[in-house]
């Protein structure tokens, strides 16, 4: 930090922040001033700091929405801290919901690539502490099926989750994507990946923050999927979404193929307590 700002820099103080399931996570004051969030790990926590730290850049440098600042990955002893910007919250205003759902469309507009592109991303990287697979592939639905649901599916095989219900109706699923999505067909869009409602803040001029992504290039459907199950955001930001760049007919029934991927993630992660609702997600799927 003291090579960053080119002066010299120390700690006044530190705090722990809330919401570190994976890692330890700090606001820092320092001195003469300022502050910084460091989260620490495990030294062999650094490639997902690092991919962390990449996606934030990414969506930063397309300039639709406040996206803290990567600051440093840096090891110490046998420890590894990711440093970036601290961003102080404030009260959501009323518009708020209406911002988020503009900045968020214009995320993806101004990110979308031309019609010849893949769908993926340069690395594999996490979705939350679960390895996320995004080779390229020509085509989204072959996407979905081999490095979304296809991939969660073996993974709760290998870890003998699920039930004598669940891997037949997923299978199912996947054989009917390239029909299910075909109606949807739009160029890729960097996605910021993990969007729920602890990814995304209120900052104190009452502006949208987004943070913590796993971010990759796909239909911009996918990030409404893990929203409507855990974004808490009412219609009207859905509507601002929709009214700045219009979504297909039929978007909040795809967008539940996506509510499974990441339902099936929590399943592989937490264990058998999500098992009912990657079911019932399948099954309105199936319908």
């Amino acid at each position: 930090m003291s090579q960053r700002r080119g002066e010299s820099v120390a700690i006044d103080g530190f705090r722990a922040l809330s919401g570190g399931s994976i890692s330890e996570v700090w606001l820092v004051d320092l001195l003469p001033d300022g502050q910084v969030v460091a989260k620490i790990n495990a030294d062999d926590f650094q490639p997902a700091f690092e991919l962390e730290s990449q996606g934030l850049a990414e969506l930063r440098a397309i300039g639709a929405i406040r996206v803290p600042e990567p600051l440093a990955v840096e090891r110490v002893n046998n420890r590894v801290l990711f440093i970036s910007e601290a961003i102080g919250r404030g009260d959501h205003p009323p518009d708020f919901f209406r911002r988020f759902g503009q900045q968020l469309a214009s995320l993806h507009r101004r990110s979308q690539r031309d019609p010849t592109s893949r769908f993926g991303y340069r690395a594999d990287n996490y979705l939350g502490s679960a390895p996320q697979p995004n080779g390229w592939c020509d085509d989204w639905p072959t996407f979905v099926a081999k490095h979304r649901l296809g991939f969660q599916i073996d993974w709760a095989r290998q870890q003998s989750i699920g039930s004598r219900d669940l891997f037949p109706l997923v299978q199912s699923v996947i054989k009917r994507l390239p029909a299910m999505l075909a109606e949807a067909s739009e160029p890729p869009v960097l996605l910021h990946g993990d969007l729920w409602s602890g990814n995304y803040l209120c900052d104190s001029d009452g502006q949208p923050v987004i943070l913590d992504p796993a971010v990759y290039y796909g239909h911009r459907e996918a990030e409404l999927g893990m929203l409507l199950w855990m974004g808490n955001c009412p219609n009207e930001f859905y509507e601002a979404y929709n009214k700045c760049w219009p979504l297909r007919s039929g978007w909040r029934e795809r967008a539940e193929v996506y509510t499974l991927y990441h339902q099936l993630n929590h399943l592989n992660l937490f264990g058998a307590g999500y098992l009912s609702c990657c079911v019932a997600t399948a099954r309105r799927l199936l319908r």
